[in-house]
């Protein structure tokens, strides 16, 4: 018992250590739209600390939460094993600055319930204005209230 709960603890530390390494932002989301785990990239895209995500709603990261329930619901009703959807969005960054990014969505399916795979990829032309120089012609919108 002790050799495979070490070789599974082991194991979850080198899923965890990948998933925080990606490259682009990237979310587990539950059947409530809410937040269960973010990763590195997911910091530096929209701002906020992956501790300070977890628990809040998906909605926390648009400005129109209708482009996320959409692909949500797309993705949830997929007739494939892993059917992904991806949408072009507009997201909102913790200090209220709205950007462009690239949504991919899949349903997972865990003993907890659905779950949904959430990414996004910012392109060169959609980088968050707080990643953005000072004066640089994106930081001319202002945030959301």
């Amino acid at each position: 018992d002790d050799v495979l709960l070490r070789a599974l603890r082991e194991e979850r530390t080198e899923l965890l250590s990948l998933v925080d390494a990606a490259p682009c932002s990237l979310l587990l989301v539950d059947a409530m739209q809410r937040i269960l785990r973010a990763n590195r990239a997911t910091e530096e895209m929209f701002g906020w600390r992956a501790g300070d995500l977890a628990g809040r709603g998906l909605e926390t990261l648009f400005p129109e939460p209708g482009e996320m329930l959409d692909a949500l619901l797309v993705a949830a009703t997929a007739t494939g094993p892993v059917e992904r959807v991806t949408r072009p969005v507009s997201v909102v960054s913790r200090d209220g600055w709205p950007f462009r990014a690239e949504m991919t969505v899949a349903a997972v399916s865990a003993p907890e319930g659905a779950r949904f795979a959430v990414t996004f990829a910012a392109g060169v032309l959609a980088v968050p204005p707080h990643r953005t120089p000072a004066g640089h012609p994106g930081r001319a919108s202002t945030p959301r209230a």
